[in-house]
């Protein structure tokens, strides 16, 4: 299946927790519509390694749903992953010194070669959403099976992030393809 990849950072005040329970919407009706679109993937990455640390976004991404994976890594792997998605990031300090991080709201629709082939922009409703996705799916139907995908995705760019499997327990830094594919 097609991944959908969010790029985002567990401190988001509105726009990430928005866009997360409508990827948590658009996964329950994507299971309900079709049932092989289970094979569909969500994908958190982080755009803020130096604070989202493995543990913070487990606890961040099961608010949301379980199934959610959440990945980060060092700045020059996330740089890469996210110009290779036209994603773009930066941090921001404001005149009262407070901290936040700027990055595309978009959700990201990358094929099974790794390719973002499409963007989600905003407002993210999970209705509208599904239709989108269905009619790229009807143009682009592709079938890996689990984690290849994502292992796939991630090897081009290092093949080594933090990994979070949270619909498999799975919680601790690893390989990312001993993990994916174990």
């Amino acid at each position: 299946g097609l991944l959908l990849v969010y790029f985002g950072y567990t401190q988001c005040p509105d726009v990430c927790p928005t866009t997360l329970q409508s990827l948590h919407g658009l996964r329950e009706l994507l299971v309900a519509d079709e049932p092989a679109a289970a094979a569909t993937r969500f994908v958190f990455v982080s755009v803020d390694p130096g604070n989202d640390t493995q543990e913070r976004i487990g606890a961040y991404l099961d608010y949301f749903d379980r199934e959610l994976v959440g990945l980060t890594g060092d700045p020059a792997q996330l740089a890469r992953l996210a110009a290779s998605l036209g994603v773009m990031y930066a941090e921001h300090v404001d005149e009262r010194g407070v901290r936040s991080m700027d990055h595309t709201t978009s959700i990201i629709v990358v094929d099974p070669q790794g390719r973002g082939v499409a963007a989600m922009a905003g407002p993210h409703q999970p209705r509208r959403m599904l239709e989108q996705f269905g009619q790229l799916r009807r143009h682009r139907m592709h079938r890996v099976e689990g984690f290849a995908l994502l292992a796939f995705l991630v090897a081009q760019f290092g093949g080594f992030l933090e990994v979070l499997l949270l619909d498999r327990g799975f919680l601790a830094q690893a390989d990312l393809l001993d993990a994916l594919l174990a």
